[in-house]
């Protein structure tokens, strides 16, 4: 016998539906993700050591995809800037003929 229970069924928005991997999170709800009760000074810190930044002009809320990234940097599971760490075609011919 299956029981259905409201809590369990989540509740798509149309937004969502539109944007499935859009996941924006609320800053007290991405602390409690992380073990802080809410957002507190020690989360803001956390952020900043780490390059966690909120969504440009949304104020307090975060992308969870790009969360994940820097947690993936931060740990070494990713690189930093992939593009980074090979020099371009010009920059190699730069080089090998010595002209800056």
């Amino acid at each position: 016998m299956q029981t259905s229970n409201a809590a369990d069924q989540q509740t798509v928005s149309p937004l969502q539906a539109g944007f499935p991997d859009l996941r924006i999170v609320h800053a007290d709800d991405l602390a409690k993700l992380f073990g802080y009760a809410r957002a507190t000074s020690g989360f803001r810190r956390f952020c900043a050591e780490n390059c966690i930044t909120p969504v440009p002009g949304r104020g307090p809320y975060f992308d969870l995809k790009l969360v994940r990234h820097r947690l993936d940097v931060v740990q070494g599971l990713a690189p930093a800037a992939p593009d980074a760490a090979k020099p371009s075609l010009v920059e190699q011919r730069r080089r090998r003929l010595g002209s800056h």
